[in-house]
């Protein structure tokens, strides 16, 4: 087995540090850890749940190239008995979003996997609960495998118990399987699929990897290699790309009271041997990584992006000062570069997705300690491919629930009251076929638009304000 080891301790031979500057920033109202940033249609797509009046929302920005926003949809979470958290996003061949995750009932500790489903308006179009009431389950990786299916992987809480379900786009839970009962094992971290083997390769915090036959769910080998010893805590996979071969990483460890200062990233073939192994980190610094900090543009474009803060341990809730460390290497485990994004407040989330240009963004959640509640603030970061910042310096906000939009269904007038707007937005009614029957333009916060020569059926309203949509839904006419 060649084993070849690489030591990076913040010395590299390209080295640069940036101020904070972000890309794009959200301040206002408050936002939960867990934004996910995708790109579609040459357009950046912000995706999260956001706190107001009580209510919680999911949230979609649409923003061009250039940091600029262009629109912003916002929708009541289907799970209002409980708080969502937002895994992974979705989006299938007719450009529906499913937002999957874990929520918790506001009556009792119980978790379970959501899915929340929306057309391409992104208005909510439906609901689905995996799993049973009875089962306290948090999902903790989600891919999409090669049948097109989501799945699923997380703990089942109070079973001590490891989960996995392959769930359909058409709203049918598949299957399941409960790995082994084990109050030290927490679940799986981190899926990948192996699609020569017709096989899933999961992580858990037993130290170990688990191979699953992807049709028939059973278990094949529950240690089929041994990476690191059981000093070493395996969490989170990633397929390289036009390869069999997967990067697993992982970090040293001893207890999770105690600081991790140093942290991997190997290479290992089907066969689950090892070719490489990048060590990074810094003895006087403790780490925070995360699931979904590492993104591919290609095999020779590998990003991953880590906290490090001093004296912080490994918990996110203190009044500390962060930096984000941005790692670039190559899939023969070549370092090619190291950055850094100076914070002076606490990072609570941080994840990495691809750009188109070969780049990357970082997403993160910062809290500010002298706001009530310790508000949180969602800024992104961008890089270009040669890790050149990007900077934006406008700050946005999303449209919440400033449009009232009744009566749903309707007759003959639909109104539409709004406190923030007065004068100068457009209103289009569509067809569902997406054909306009109406446009009309406000010059009241309060305006009423007739319908009554619309045959019955599901229409599509817009509203504009100087060019950018505000919100849009469905409603039905009698």
């Amino acid at each position: 087995m060649k084993n070849t080891v690489l030591f990076v301790a913040f010395v590299l031979l390209l080295n640069q540090a940036y101020s904070q500057t972000p890309f794009i920033s959200i301040a206002e109202p408050r936002y939960e850890i867990g934004a996910k940033l995708i790109e579609v249609d040459s357009k950046i797509e912000l995706i999260g749940k956001f706190d107001s009046s009580g209510l919680q929302y999911i949230f979609r920005n649409q923003y061009a190239s250039d940091g600029t926003l262009e629109s912003s949809n916002s929708n009541v979470s289907p799970f209002e008995q409980g708080q969502f958290s937002i895994t992974e996003i979705v989006i299938d061949s007719l450009s529906n979003y499913y937002c999957v995750g874990t929520f918790y009932s506001d009556t009792t500790t119980d978790l379970q996997i959501g899915i929340a489903k929306f057309d391409n308006l992104f208005t909510l179009v439906d609901a689905y609960v995996l799993g049973q009431e009875s089962v306290s389950e948090s999902a903790y990786d989600v891919i999409v495998n090669s049948k097109g299916n989501i799945v699923v992987g997380g703990y089942a809480g109070n079973l001590d118990k490891a989960f996995l379900y392959e769930y359909s786009l058409i709203g049918e839970s598949i299957q399941e399987v409960v790995f082994v009962e084990d109050t030290t094992w927490l679940g799986i971290l981190g899926i990948i699929e192996d699609t020569s083997n017709s096989r899933y390769i999961s992580s858990q915090t037993k130290f170990s990897l688990s191979i699953i036959d992807s049709e028939s769910f059973d278990i094949l080998d529950e240690n089929p290699g041994q990476i690191k010893d059981s000093s070493y805590l395996i969490r989170y996979l990633y397929n390289l790309p036009s390869s069999s071969d997967f990067l697993a990483s992982y970090i040293q460890y001893s207890s999770f009271e105690t600081p991790f200062t140093n942290y991997y990233i190997s290479r290992v073939s089907s066969d689950f041997d090892t070719s490489w192994t990048i060590s990074f980190g810094d003895v006087a610094s403790d780490i925070l990584s995360f699931p979904n900090s590492l993104a591919m543009n290609d095999s020779n474009n590998i990003w991953q992006a880590y906290i490090s803060c001093n004296n912080c341990g490994n918990f996110l809730y203190e009044n500390v000062s962060h930096t984000i460390s941005i790692l670039k290497f190559r899939s023969d485990g070549a370092i090619v570069g190291e950055y850094y994004i100076n914070s002076d407040y606490n990072l609570g989330y941080l994840s990495a997705s691809s750009a188109s240009d070969n780049g990357i963004y970082i997403v993160a959640s910062l809290y500010n300690w002298d706001l009530p509640e310790n508000d949180l603030d969602i800024v992104v970061f961008k890089l270009d491919s040669l890790g050149n910042i990007t900077t934006n310096t406008s700050d946005f906000e999303p449209i919440v629930n400033q449009i009232n939009v009744f009566p749903n269904p309707v007759r003959e007038n639909l109104h539409f009251q709004s406190q923030i707007l007065t004068t100068g937005y457009q209103i289009e009614i569509f067809q569902i076929d997406g054909s306009k029957v109406i446009n009309h333009l406000c010059n009241s916060g309060n305006t009423s638009v007739g319908v009554s020569q619309l045959e019955s059926g599901v229409y599509i309203y817009r509203i504009l304000f100087r060019g950018k949509i505000l919100q849009a839904g469905k409603f039905i006419k009698h």
